[in-house]
């Protein structure tokens, strides 16, 4: 006859003849061993389920520990998070104090004031992400969160997204298809000497606002088009002008992509304006196309973002600008190989399970200036806060929308952590807590009687005298159910040689 008990990670197998008497005298071990062994058997189930019990117990106890400990890992991030807010929100309000009225520029030397302020929250906000800790492990630096970098002529990494997934040692190969272009028009007719003396009037809206130009007689078609680059350009408007082929005008504008558009007017018709006279509107510009780790983005300018639903690449943004014609040696077979993003996704490591499959996830994002903020400008270039505190004056209006969007990111790491703190966690807790007392009820009505474990007892003793008994072992390490049922039972020696 065969049988088995059983438990998790472990079993034993016996093998053996039934008796005529099964109980016999405690002098005969073999019959003793049989006894215990068809004892065992028959509450085998029950002995089965105390154990798968106790395991999950032992979960529960073990999810409540850590997510015990996870309540403390949240409120040191929060204290750090706050105190980082702090400074962001006086860098913006030291901002905002420094602006007068109208959009004007600040005077030089309050931006010089200014810039050093900057340069001591800065600081402080970098510190931050060193200093805070819980115990050994650094919370707002990166290492519970992403950490990625890109590699390549003309790449940059923009964003990491929680659908991207950490990549091979190689990282993943960005290939771009289509480079991304400005809108670009040259006017139909030349700007001529008779034109420029008939005071010809020239106009260009750009980004919700417009410039106008009049020409003033002996001026050169290099000059009109210096001195309406300098008029858009001092009005903000993100365009370039110059002088192109047989002397008509060439407008670009700043931007890259095919979201953007350039209105030209002119009371000639065909220099800027239509030859009919009629508003030219133009949007030529392209968007950059290319694939991430072979698997599809979508472009925006000069923006490549992986698809929601691409495998590993999901959410991953990264940043092409054009730095090579698209005939030079570096394309082949119509793409070019722009470099590769390293990505080690940690966000996982905030996790906290329970046994009833539920979690609580938390991502934590570094806050150290050079990864906040992070945007363009109305040139098209990123900047981050960073970057921010080093800017001319003359970019003042960009260093405000770089701190503007730091402070957004903080708060909205805040925020996640507050909730996780607040509600998700504790919640949590309270879940695993009646789970444990749910499984400590429960236990107390599986619980195998005591000639069961008796029983138990016995063929572990029959076991320590090896093979001077007929119970055939065919497994010989025992099963750590029956080793936990008898700790109290068995010395430490004893244990050790059993496992």
């Amino acid at each position: 006859m065969d049988f088995s008990i059983k438990g998790p990670g472990a079993g034993l197998r016996f093998s053996r003849q039934r008796l005529p008497t099964p109980h016999r005298a405690a002098s005969d071990p073999p019959a003793e061993l049989s006894a215990a062994a068809e004892t065992a058997a028959v509450w085998a189930g029950e002995l089965h389920e105390a154990e798968q019990m106790r395991a999950a117990m032992v979960a529960v106890n073990q999810a409540i520990e850590a997510t015990e400990m996870a309540v403390a890992w949240v409120g040191a991030a929060t204290e750090g998070l706050q105190e980082a807010q702090a400074h962001v929100r006086m860098m913006e309000q030291t901002a905002r104090q420094a602006l007068p009225g109208g959009g004007d520029l600040p005077p030089a030397e309050e931006w010089e004031r200014l810039q050093e302020r900057w340069k001591k929250h800065r600081g402080a906000i970098d510190a931050v992400a060193e200093k805070t800790r819980f115990g050994p492990v650094q919370l707002l630096d990166g290492t519970l969160g992403c950490r990625a970098a890109a590699f390549g002529t003309g790449l940059d990494l923009i964003a990491v997204g929680d659908g991207v997934r950490s990549s091979p040692p190689e990282g993943y190969e960005i290939l771009i298809s289509q480079e991304p272009t400005r809108p670009t028009f040259l006017g139909e007719l030349p700007l001529t000497d008779a034109g420029i003396a008939g005071r010809v009037v020239l106009a260009l809206e750009a980004g919700g606002k417009r410039v106008e130009l009049r020409t003033e007689p002996g001026q050169s078609p290099e000059a009109v088009a210096a001195a309406l680059h300098a008029s858009a350009r001092g009005s903000g408007l993100p365009v370039s002008v110059q002088v192109g082929p047989a002397n008509r005008l060439l407008v670009q504008h700043g931007r890259l992509g095919s979201r953007f558009q350039i209105v030209g007017e002119s009371s000639v018709p065909g220099i800027l304006s239509n030859r009919d006279g009629t508003p030219r509107v133009v949007s030529n510009g392209r968007d950059v196309a290319g694939t991430l780790h072979g698997e599809p983005g979508d472009g925006r300018g000069q923006l490549l973002t992986g698809r929601p639903e691409n495998r590993f690449t999901a959410g991953l943004v990264v940043r092409f600008r054009p730095v090579v014609p698209a005939t030079a040696p570096g394309w082949k077979d119509g793409n070019l190989a722009a470099g590769r993003v390293l990505v080690s996704q940690q966000r996982l490591r905030l996790r906290w399970d329970g046994p009833d499959a539920l979690h609580v996830a938390l991502r934590l994002d570094p806050v150290r200036c050079m990864d906040l903020g992070r945007g363009e400008d109305e040139d098209g270039e990123f900047v981050c806060l960073a970057d921010a505190i080093a800017l001319p004056r003359e970019r003042t209006l960009a260093a405000l929308a770089a701190i503007e969007r730091a402070r957004t990111q903080v708060e909205a790491a805040l925020h996640e952590v507050r909730q996780a703190g607040e509600q998700a966690l504790p919640a949590h807790l309270a879940r695993l807590r009646v789970q444990a007392q749910n499984l400590a009820a429960a236990s107390h009505a599986i619980t195998a009687p005591q000639l069961a474990m008796d029983a138990v007892r016995t063929l572990v003793r029959g076991l320590r005298r090896g093979a001077d008994h007929p119970l055939a072992v065919q497994n010989s390490v025992p099963p750590k159910a029956m080793l936990r049922l008898l700790e109290g039972d068995l010395t430490t020696d004893e244990v050790l040689k059993m496992n």
